[in-house]
């Protein structure tokens, strides 16, 4: 007893630790102007780099997602800009996921009334100029991702990584615009792009 009451009568000043220094601090800053810095050991970016796909991701940032289809209810949606290995290509990539395939269908068939800056409205299977770049949209029982590009990539490297990401071969819709032409519809079998006949 002697000794706890010695111990607490020692004056001997200990240094006072400012909680501010310690504590961990949010990285509030990444967040500005809407984007976020994802860098190469985020699950992000594993998902664009696994073996079967190989599409040669470098890096990716994500941004606020303010497009359309954010309007509508969705389990989880992002837009991220994807920048190739040894390349200047960059493709941006708009992702959404439903609960269900209704949930699927009205927000796709909002998308065909009302696409673009002008809202323009574009009949299913229409060989229309949807956007002023190249554009692919896959929709699955329960998804729509959408990647456009300034610089033409190959459609099939991204249905396979829609495939094998989301273990799905089932495919609703696909449509591939390449710049400053017209959209196509396909289907897909035997895993290649089929043009749609049936319109």
């Amino acid at each position: 007893m002697l000794l706890v009451f010695l111990g607490c009568m020692d004056n001997s000043k200990s240094e006072t630790l400012d909680l501010d220094k310690i504590r961990p601090k949010s990285n509030s800053e990444l967040y500005k102007n809407g984007k976020t810095t994802v860098d190469s050991n985020t699950v992000f970016l594993s998902e664009y780099l696994m073996d079967s796909v190989d599409l040669k991701i470098a890096r990716l940032i994500t941004l606020n997602n303010s497009s359309f289809l954010n309007r509508f209810p969705s389990k989880k949606n992002a837009l991220r800009t994807l920048y190739l290995k040894d390349t200047t290509i960059q493709i941006q990539h708009e992702h959404y996921e439903y609960v269900d395939s209704n949930q699927m269908k009205n927000a796709f068939f909002n998308w065909l009334d009302c696409n673009g800056k002008n809202c323009k409205s574009i009949k299913l299977y229409e060989e229309t100029n949807i956007e002023p770049d190249n554009v692919l949209l896959i929709a699955t029982a329960q998804s729509i991702d959408i990647f456009r590009s300034k610089s033409l990539f190959k459609a099939e490297d991204w249905i396979n990584f829609v495939r094998f990401s989301k273990k799905t071969n089932v495919f609703k819709y696909i449509l591939f615009q390449k710049k400053n032409q017209k959209s196509q519809w396909f289907d897909l079998k035997n895993y290649k792009l089929v043009l749609k006949t049936n319109k």
